[in-house]
């Protein structure tokens, strides 16, 4: 019998746990490892505030489209991020919505930190949407 009880107030405990969990977080993701999975956004100013970032993680990555706005709600960037390739494609946008350069950036993972760098040709545009020059980048470094 008291095991029994022993179960049951187990049982309710972890339900309780549960329940608390997603009131907290009912629209966040995790796997089995805690680590974030599934559709997320982010917000400036936390939850209140307009949206900063909406993308998809896939067991703690950054997968698939990822698009950043600025507090004002405008697009600022969209980065595609390539399966199984450490390019990511990345379009940053004017004000008026009209693309402002275009091109690959890289992540590099060290046992510290993550590093994030542009690299390769990118296309420059003005705010009316014509070409005006190709940048190159060499690990983050405009080249002259």
């Amino acid at each position: 019998m008291k095991y029994i009880l022993t179960c049951c107030f187990l049982g309710l405990l972890a339900m309780a746990y549960s329940a608390e969990q997603t009131q907290i977080r009912p629209d966040k993701r995790f796997d089995r490892k805690n680590r974030k999975h599934g559709v997320w956004e982010f917000y400036h100013d936390g939850n209140v505030g307009r949206l900063a970032s909406k993308g998809t993680f896939r067991h703690g990555y950054q997968v698939k489209t990822w698009m950043y706005y600025d507090t004002l709600g405008r697009l600022e960037k969209v980065e595609k991020k390539l399966f199984l390739r450490p390019k990511i494609r990345t379009t940053m946008y004017h004000a008026n919505g009209q693309v402002r350069k275009a091109g690959y950036a890289r992540v590099k993972k060290t046992r510290k930190y993550l590093d994030y760098y542009w690299t390769g040709k990118w296309k420059c545009y003005d705010e009316n949407g014509n070409y005006t020059v190709t940048e190159t980048y060499q690990k983050g470094v405009l080249e002259e």
